[in-house]
């Protein structure tokens, strides 16, 4: 019995010991993230658990659970310092960043990448007719299309639109389009020939059917993923889209100018636009898929960088049609492996990641946040809604009244205070590091409902005129 006492007191004793330098680590542990939070030149606080990944079912209660209720100013001043800093560096802002890797002249799919057309510079000097614009806009209300075709034109641009429509489109829209000088792609949905592992048999899964339905001619890939090879057929089919090429996400986009207008720069080969600095190739839209698919030997060239958005991506014609086949090329090798198969919407992000930081796009330029034409404040618009929604909660609102209410310093002409965010003007647009105003905003949704449901619907470049002739 005095064995088996001293073996309990042992065992008790040991169990405290680990307790006890366990917390001391997690105690450091704390410590160093916490000093350096002020080191932080953006929204660590607010968005480190998002950021760092987890099942995307969660993501949305990760972001609200996590999100804190700063006051406005502490946001964002600190970023605009920065980016304004970089825009004292002409050539950077003008064409962004390119790494420093040896220049390939192969894709790992073996589709060639040296073509000097690649490299290019085109200027339009401010003249927009030679430009195009490209979408996949399947399925959206004519609401939508008014804002993204009536906004484009009503701002001045004078060249080509291209949008990819549902097979039942409704001829009200084609009417309108043809008004405004769009040309449809009117879609045909086929059977796919790939088999993919995630694929629910039971047909439970909300996107079975949609694993199982592919856009023609491509039923070798996702249908989701079917938009890259598509616009690379219609950019060929238009003789007259000689001029630089805007493809982008049509529902959460809106126009604050010209795209290729007046005083918008030079296109450098192509350009792929960077989310907040804090949204890094560590979040799970990346971070899963990669690490699965291509494990750990080129990690080491895409993990924890800046997070390249694949719902705009702008390039000279050469450049932009080049892009699409790399794209394409690389997705049809992921659905002929098993490990590269997921059951995920937005896998076509975590290939422009991977293809852009392992330098299989060495005629891409990597623009800053709030620096190119294409503003992505989807990062800085979940931060501001969700910790003002929470506050209001806090402060005894109902939930969707604090979703619903104006932002701190909004007025009759802006529906968010530009010095108590650094995000707009006074006028309510978005706007670049620098104050001026952005030519495209992408991800304008997410700065929530006061501003995509209320405010933005009544400002006039919301409406078409055209649509209701």
């Amino acid at each position: 019995m005095q064995i088996k006492g001293r073996r309990k007191k042992c065992t008790l004793w040991t169990i405290l010991k680990y307790a006890i330098v366990f917390g001391m680590l997690l105690a450091a542990l704390v410590a160093v993230l916490q000093s350096g939070e002020s080191n932080m030149t953006s929204l660590h606080p607010l968005l480190s658990a998002h950021l760092m990944g987890g099942d995307p079912k969660q993501e949305k209660e990760e972001n609200e659970r996590h999100l804190t209720t700063r006051e406005p100013a502490e946001l964002f001043p600190s970023l605009q310092a920065v980016q304004q800093k970089r825009l004292t560096e002409d050539a950077e802002a003008t064409f962004g960043e390119k790494l420093s890797l040896p220049k390939r002249k192969l894709t790992d799919t073996g589709i060639d990448v040296s073509d000097p057309a690649l490299y290019e510079v085109v200027d339009l000097g401010g003249d927009s007719s030679t430009a195009t614009v490209m979408g996949m806009a399947v399925g959206y209300g004519m609401d939508v299309y008014e804002r993204f075709v009536g906004g484009l034109r009503q701002r001045g641009f004078k060249g080509n639109i291209i949008l990819g429509v549902a097979p039942d489109v409704s001829q009200r829209v084609l009417k309108y389009f043809k008004a405004r000088g769009v040309t449809p792609k009117i879609q045909r949905y086929i059977n796919c020939t790939y088999s993919m592992e995630t694929l629910d048999a039971n047909n439970r899964n909300p996107h079975s059917k949609e694993r199982k339905t592919c856009a023609h001619p491509y039923p070798d890939i996702k249908i989701r993923w079917s938009r890259f090879p598509l616009q690379r057929d219609w950019l060929l089919e238009c003789e007259k889209c000689t001029g630089p090429v805007l493809i982008m996400d049509v529902r959460d986009s809106i126009f604050q100018m010209d795209p290729f207008g007046p005083g918008s720069p030079p296109i450098a080969g192509l350009q792929v636009f960077q989310e907040h600095p804090n949204q890094t190739t560590e979040h799970w839209l990346a971070n899963v898929p990669l690490s699965k698919c291509k494990g750990p030997g080129p990690k080491t060239l895409w993990f924890n960088k800046t997070m390249l958005c694949s719902g705009t991506t702008i390039g000279t014609r050469a450049a932009m049609l080049k892009y699409l086949e790399v794209m394409y090329g690389e997705m049809k090798a992921w659905i002929r492996q098993k490990k590269c198969h997921f059951g995920m919407n937005g896998d076509d992000q975590s290939i422009h990641n991977y293809l852009f930081y392992t330098g299989q796009l060495p005629f891409a330029h990597s623009i800053r946040n709030r620096i190119g034409i294409v503003n992505t404040p989807g990062v800085e618009g979940s931060v501001v809604f969700y910790a003002w929604r929470d506050k209001g909660v806090e402060e005894g609102l109902a939930r969707g009244a604090a979703a619903a209410r104006p932002f701190p310093g909004a007025n009759d002409r802006t529906w968010m205070g530009p010095k108590e965010y650094n995000l707009t003007d006074e006028n309510g647009y978005l706007t670049q590091a620098d104050g001026t105003r952005s030519r495209v905003v992408h991800q304008a949704d997410r700065f929530g409902m006061h501003y995509w449901h209320r405010w933005l619907p009544r400002q006039p470049y919301s409406r078409d005129p055209v649509a209701t002739q």
